[in-house]
């Protein structure tokens, strides 16, 4: 079942919207529950379930939780990435983490691997990424936090994308432009959508 609208309008400056994003996401009831569910929605899917690699990130503050999903691709013996964000570049890579003991806390207070001793992978095989956003649509779009590292970098990422988002959090549509790219799949607590071109 889809919103019968969005609650936001089409035009609006995403600023706005990050800001109203963030507070709605920050009251989602039943979160440890819905971050379950969401979890195991990602670990039981084909996709996931076909890859040798996984592209996650580590949560914070109001994020989902992927901890569980992080822990099962150490399990499954899949390779396990996790970014690190570059603000001088304006960039964000991914390095190999073979558990949670390599990572150290980031320029952004950002649990991530530590470069002195993990591996940066600038190639993939048979990855899936699972993307982080305040909010999606049923196009796929996101709306992230304004930096643009994850535009950029599933700009040039050839396998399969997946949002992960509350159902409070989806949106017939929002604000996009010609540099946002979208994700292939969204992953709800209630829900596997394959993002549509039309809606």
């Amino acid at each position: 079942m889809r919103p019968k609208e969005s609650v936001f309008p089409f035009n609006a400056m995403k600023n706005e919207l990050r800001k109203k994003c963030s507070d709605l996401r920050a009251q989602i009831s039943n979160k440890s529950f819905k971050d379950e569910m969401i979890c195991k929605s990602v670990l039981k899917s084909e996709f996931y379930r076909e890859s040798k690699e996984i592209l996650c990130f580590y949560p914070i503050k109001s994020e989902i939780n992927t901890c569980k999903i992080i822990s099962a691709a150490f399990t499954d013996n899949k390779k396990l990435y996790l970014p690190v964000c570059l603000p001088e570049k304006g960039l964000m890579r991914f390095y190999l983490v073979n558990s949670f003991d390599d990572l150290k806390v980031g320029k952004f207070a950002i649990p991530e691997p530590d470069i002195s001793s993990c591996n940066f992978a600038d190639s993939f095989n048979d990855a899936i990424c699972v993307v982080p956003a305040l909010a999606y649509d049923y196009l796929g779009f996101r709306l992230g936090y304004g930096g643009g590292y994850y535009d950029r970098f599933l700009a040039d990422f050839n396998f399969p994308k997946v949002g992960i988002c509350y159902e409070e959090m989806l949106f017939e549509r929002l604000p996009a432009d010609n540099y946002d790219v979208n994700v292939d799949y969204i992953i709800t607590e209630k829900r596997l959508i394959k993002a549509s071109k039309e809606v």
